[in-house]
């Protein structure tokens, strides 16, 4: 082999590499373990506290040093190995921004026109059938419904200057876009921002592109209500006067000392003004000179409890001081003692800086809000905001914000300005501070800019903030998933289970088959599954259940490679080659059939990776990285090995006596009986049909929206007990809603329900209800009292509701819709690529119509038997997810076989073609039945041992890769031959 000693660097460079990738989650381990040690010294309701705090204060203190740099515990998270909700727990949020709301809110008094009023209803009847974008259809709408009348009259407002008289439908299309684009961006920061401030650890918050959607991911979440309540919020956009900093430091000193006494031995104490006269004057050492960090060493936890958490350092303008992400929890519990507030202005009030400042060495500044209005409100508040834009300041790079009122506003603005001359005005939305800058003057006419050191990303956020006021953009969950925690850990038990077992029965597989050649191809099965390992951390990857399940798929198609090669090996061998020639021809020979296979499946991971979801898309990352680093293990590092064999000892065995000819000399007439294969096909086919019209399908609320609920009792129960249960329990009208499934999930003590009621509503206040109605249906069922609380496992209880799913009709149809376009596209792009490889239409129609037939074989076989089978049998996601996963599984063998076909007709051009297809499916014979074998084996292993989540989409792959292998023998080339039997006999 060529460049040999390139290929060896190579392999020790990517193997240093995911070392030092996996390397940062064997540092966060240890660092956690560490917690957990701290914590066990503290009380036992105390200690899930206290582990966290142990975490929060080391957050961005250096944990791992690698020489020439080191990371910080945070940094150290953010590289390690991601899990998924499935294997963590947590909840998975999918919102969508109401743009109705936006666009009434820029319509004003319009909104109620009747005109306006049908376009409305046109406009959210496309969004809910996915027929069109919003504000075209708006237009379209308005047009249609006004005869024409423009629809700038709606919009047109002495408030707004970006909407003038005159202009065209198009233009104002444009705007509305542009608006409620920006008011997007806005909600998306608020949630970003409510989520950081909730104490997620690695949330995930993506806006969906080409969508008003955005995914939420918290792992570790144990309160779903809150939560919910939480993101569907509306906003509240503010302006308040505030204090300097400065001016309270004498009051922050003797906030100090007071909890120094509480803390020393509880004791009450009574501050009078002249108490601070013990210790020098806080303000005097918080001198213009004297540096934050100087001030903050002065300061020890035990003498100053409170000033050692918050700097006085940083006072000036309206910050009192700055303090760790993970001290705020213990100092808003210091300024809350009544004996502290006393200590402060009876008006003050204390908020946080919305995120870690650049200035501060990204702690976070503690504001001081003067409240001056009897009623408590904000002097001013962002409904009288009327544009706000980010721009580039005249003198210098930095960036700033223009900022206009409406009519309402500006003499409320100027009034406010002209009282605060040299002062600061809080900026402040939910509660955090965004921005306190100083007014230099009186600001008349509304218009006012916002400078300081911002980039321009960070004045655009800040202008989307001051936006929000003026449009509000509410947020409505449209889908909603819960894994408990007691869930996520059974089922990383369950996936590491099937995972070693998998591995060791392919290693063994291998070694026993192919002897020394096998046991060389397992060490590079275990360089495989590292790199793997290594390349998903990099790559920044969430590990699922489904992708472990794709990781254990990929090691038994990891020895296909192998396999081909071998097998070509063991021919040239045969055929009187010596072993240096057999080796390098047995390569040679298989490259076309290796590379050809395995980009196939290449192109259903990607098509999965595009139209999946969260679980589906880490099937298919795992799957195509998988494919890839196979293929370099298979090629590379396995010929590394067994040419190192060779050139130490002279020889290697590619098999034992037993099976060193293996189905060498088996004849079989495929093509002759190929007849007896589509009767039998035909009469399943038949049968499939039968029971879809019949029978039908099992579908999942993610293709008919529902709410789906995992629930775990302290006793077994049976499926009949529960329906009977539940039986009268959801009642919508007169009748009890008919669409009830229950199913045992796992063990005995666990079930499945499925319900459609009320799914159109996905409001809080609908799930509360329908978790209420399950309480009160099964709390007869359990052996104890449990509370509502326990139930909806908010109280940390094992038992109650541990998952739970609900999904919108509007999400559903977006699946259906994306499920369907899926399937097209790659029998499309597949259909191509053979076209492309094989240069005729047959071999692609043969193929493809190979690939139709396994995929309604496995359709036909969950019609058939979703009903008796004692695991879930649904249409979901993962189901799409197998068949195109079989998809990629059937082709790849379908194109070995066609690749030794036209090896074979070239090589014997005068022979019968219907002997050269049947020779070529035999000598491939050996080969399939391999990789089918190792496939079905740790298929097997998964399904016996992966849980319940996963045993329904594991079931789909073994019925696949049955019927693919099949259909590859017995359908695709068939039905090639008969599309071209004149053509070949010629």
């Amino acid at each position: 082999m060529q460049s040999k000693g390139v290929i060896k660097w190579v392999a020790i460079l990517m193997g240093l590499a995911c070392l030092y990738q996996l390397s940062f989650t064997w540092k966060t381990s240890s660092v956690e373990k560490a917690a957990v040690e701290y914590a066990k010294s503290f009380p036992a309701e105390e200690q899930a506290s206290m582990e966290q705090y142990y975490l929060d204060s080391i957050e961005n203190k250096t944990v791992y040093n690698v020489g020439l740099t080191s990371f910080t515990y945070k940094q150290c998270k953010e590289k390690e190995i991601n899990l998924g909700l499935d294997l963590k727990g947590g909840m998975n949020v999918m919102l969508e921004i109401q743009v109705e709301d936006v666009v009434k809110a820029l319509a004003g008094e319009s909104q109620h026109d009747p005109n306006f009023v049908v376009a409305i209803e046109k406009a959210n009847e496309a969004l809910r059938q996915g027929t069109g974008g919003y504000i075209e259809t708006l237009a379209e709408a308005y047009a249609e419904a006004s005869n024409g009348q423009p629809l700038v009259d709606i919009f047109i407002s002495p408030d707004r200057k970006d909407i003038k008289a005159g202009m065209s439908d198009a233009e104002v299309v444009k705007v509305l876009k542009q608006e409620t684009d920006d008011a997007l961006a806005a909600s998306f920061n608020i949630i970003r921002s409510r989520i950081d401030h909730f104490g997620v650890v690695q949330p995930n918050i993506q806006r969906l592109p080409n969508s008003n959607r955005i995914l939420v991911e918290l792992p570790g979440v144990k309160e779903p209500e809150r939560v919910r309540k939480l993101l569907q919020g509306t906003a509240s956009l503010e302006f308040w006067t505030t204090y300097n900093g400065q001016e309270l430091l004498p009051a922050l000193q003797r906030a100090d000392m007071i909890v120094k006494a509480y803390k020393d031995e509880h004791k009450e104490v009574e501050v009078k003004a002249e108490a601070a006269t013990d210790a020098p004057a806080l303000a005097a050492e918080v001198s213009e000179e004297a540096k934050a960090e100087e001030v903050a060493a002065r300061f020890s936890r035990e003498r100053n409890p409170l000033l050692a958490l918050l700097n006085p350092g940083y006072a000036g303008g309206a910050v009192i001081g700055a303090a760790t992400a993970a001290d705020t929890v213990a100092i808003n519990k210091y300024l809350a003692m009544p004996e502290v507030r006393d200590c402060f202005p009876s008006d003050v009030r204390f908020k946080w800086g919305i995120k870690g400042d650049k200035l501060a060495d990204g702690q976070f500044f503690l504001y001081a809000i003067k409240v001056e209005r009897a009623d408590g409100k904000a002097p001013l508040d962002g409904s009288v905001i009327s544009d706000a834009r980010a721009t580039y300041a005249q003198t210098g790079a930095n960036a700033e914000v223009s900022m206009a009122m409406n009519s309402n506003g500006i003499t409320e603005w100027a009034q406010l300005t002209g009282e605060n001359v040299g002062k600061c005005i809080a900026i402040v939305l939910d509660g955090y501070v965004y921005s306190a800058p100083v007014v230099r003057g009186k600001i008349e006419g509304g218009n006012s800019s916002i400078s300081g050191d911002f980039t321009i990303q960070e004045a655009q956020d800040l202008a989307n903030v001051l936006k929000s006021g003026k449009v509000p953009a509410p947020a409505r969950i449209i889908q909603d998933t819960v894994v408990g925690p007691s869930l996520g850990q059974e089922s990383i038990n369950a996936g590491m289970l099937s995972f070693l077992l998998a591995f060791v029965l392919v290693l063994l597989y291998m070694g026993l088959f192919y002897r020394t050649a096998g046991w060389m191809s397992d060490i590079a099965l275990v360089a495989n599954v590292f790199l793997l390992m290594g390349c998903l951390v990099s790559f920044g990857a969430v590990l699922t259940l489904p992708g472990i399940a794709g990781i254990v798929l990929t090691m038994g198609m990891a020895v296909d490679a192998n396999v081909i090669i071998y097998e070509r090996i063991k021919e040239e061998i045969r055929g009187g080659k010596g072993i240096h020639a057999a080796i390098k021809d047995g390569f040679s020979n298989a490259y076309s059939a290796i590379i050809d296979g395995n980009l196939t499946t290449i192109i259903t991971g990607i098509v999965l990776f595009v139209f999946g979801n969260g679980p589906v898309q880490g099937f298919a990352t795992t799957l195509v990285i998988g494919i890839l680093t196979s293929l370099f293990c298979s090629i590379f590092i396995t010929r590394l090995l067994i040419e190192a064999i060779v050139a130490k000892w002279g020889k290697i065995s590619f098999s034992y006596k037993w099976s060193e000819n293996l189905l060498t000399n088996f004849h079989f007439d495929f093509i002759g009986k190929r007849k007896w294969a589509y009767i039998a096909s035909g009469v399943v086919i038949l049968a499939g049909v039968a029971s879809l019209v019949f029978h039908g399908l099992n579908y999942g609320v993610e293709f008919t929206g529902g709410r789906t609920f995992v629930v775990r009792f302290d006793q077994n129960v049976s499926a009949e007990q529960v329906r009977g249960a539940l039986e009268n329990a959801f009642v919508e009208g007169d009748a009890a809603t008919t669409s009830l499934e229950v199913k045992q999930y796992g063990a005995e003590n666990q079930m499945r329900i499925v319900t459609q009621y009320k799914f159109d509503d996905t409001s809080e206040a609908t799930t509360e209800e329908v978790e209420t109605i399950l309480y009160n249906a099964l709390k007869p069922l359990y052996t104890y009292d449990i509370t509502l609380d326990g139930f909806r496992n908010t109280q940390d209880d094992v038992n109650g509701i541990v998952s739970a799913d609900k999904i919108g009709p509007a999400i559903a149809k977006d699946m259906t819709m994306g499920a369907v376009f899926s399937l097209l596209f790659a029998l499309i792009a597949i259909s191509l690529y053979i076209v492309f490889r094989f240069r005729k239409w047959q071999w692609a129609a043969g193929a493809t119509l190979a690939l139709i037939h396994d995929a309604f074989m496995i359709i036909a076989m969950f019609s058939m038997f979703y009903s008796v089978m004692p695991f879930n049998l649904e249409i979901n996601q993962a189901f799409i997810a197998a068949i195109l996963t079989i998809i990629g599984y059937s082709i790849n063998d379908t194109v070995v076989i066609f690749d030794r076909i036209r090896e074979y007709l070239s090589l014997y051009p005068k022979r019968d073609t219907v002997s050269t297809l049947n020779a070529a499916l035999c000598s491939t014979l050996m080969r399939t039945l391999n990789t089918s074998g190792t496939t079905i084996v740790t298929l097997l292993a998964i399904f016996i041992f992966g849980g319940e989540t996963i045993r329904g989409f594991v079931f789909a792959l073994l019925i696949g890769v049955v019927v693919g292998t099949y259909s590859s023998l017995f359908i695709a080339t068939p039905l090639a031959y008969d599309m071209q039997r004149k053509q070949l006999k010629k």
